[in-house]
């Protein structure tokens, strides 16, 4: 403390500024926008249309391609979340140093995965194709890109694929019936099992000494669907002429 209040007026006069005072800060405008944090797009509706999961051994590198996978998504006008940090894969290795008698000078090793998470909203598909391909094409080495993207029908679409899927069967049936061929019936699976529970039990009701296990066979016996037949082949019957060359038991008959 005493030297720097003896020699404090010094070195005032020769760098030519008091020591100690505060530098003006610099206004947030006239910062360069690539050193202040991505800009976020607000999302409209808040749909989840695309993940896209970064897994890294390099913790700077990933984070800086992050970094740059948000600011291409801003000038696209996608919106996209923050980092997301997911949990780091940790694995270790114990080995010899030495072979041998050695085996208590061991070393261990170590190699940490980190891996970090961004989520795409409200994004029409062809632009996020674009944004994918662009990042993609300038990832660094040593960062592994994983995604998970979401496709969206219209309401209703579950009643046009049953109606096309039992088109399908009844097709793939007739045709097996032309050939001959006998239809296999669906598996349990596919049966109507809240109705064979409520056979079983109004069977049950109506006759309360009734073996249940006799009754659910029964009921199920009955549930099975029905299998048409396939169509039988028939062999038309070769009938002997009157012009036959095999001498019947009357011809040998003395008039």
């Amino acid at each position: 403390m005493r030297s720097q209040s003896s020699y404090a007026p010094i070195l005032d006069k020769i760098i030519g500024t008091k020591r100690g005072t505060i530098e003006p800060m610099i206004p947030i405008d006239k910062i360069d926008p690539i050193y202040a944090a991505p800009i976020k797009v607000p999302p409209k509706y808040g749909v989840t249309v695309m993940t896209v999961q970064f897994s890294a051994h390099s913790l700077h590198r990933i984070d800086f391609y992050i970094d740059f996978c948000q600011r291409a998504a801003a000038a696209m006008n996608i919106p996209c979340t923050g980092t997301i940090y997911l949990p780091t894969k940790i694995k270790r290795w114990t080995v010899l140093k030495s072979p041998f008698v050695h085996k208590s000078s061991m070393e261990n090793f170590e190699r940490r995965t980190h891996k970090r998470l961004l989520k795409i909203h409200d994004t029409h598909p062809e632009t996020l194709q674009k944004w994918l391909e662009y990042i993609k094409d300038n990832v660094p080495a040593g960062i592994g890109i994983r995604t998970r993207s979401y496709d969206f029908e219209e309401v209703g679409v579950g009643k046009s694929l049953e109606k096309t899927i039992n088109e399908v069967k009844k097709s793939h049936e007739s045709s097996l019936l032309s050939r001959g061929r006998r239809v296999r019936p669906p598996p349990l699976r596919y049966w109507n099992i809240v109705g064979m529970a409520d056979k079983v039990a109004q069977a049950l009701v109506d006759n309360p000494k009734a073996n249940i296990e006799k009754v659910t066979a029964q009921v199920i016996e009955d549930m099975k669907p029905k299998v048409p037949e396939p169509p039988k082949r028939v062999f038309a019957k070769i009938k002997q002429g009157s012009n036959s060359s095999v001498p019947n038991e009357g011809d040998n008959a003395s008039p």
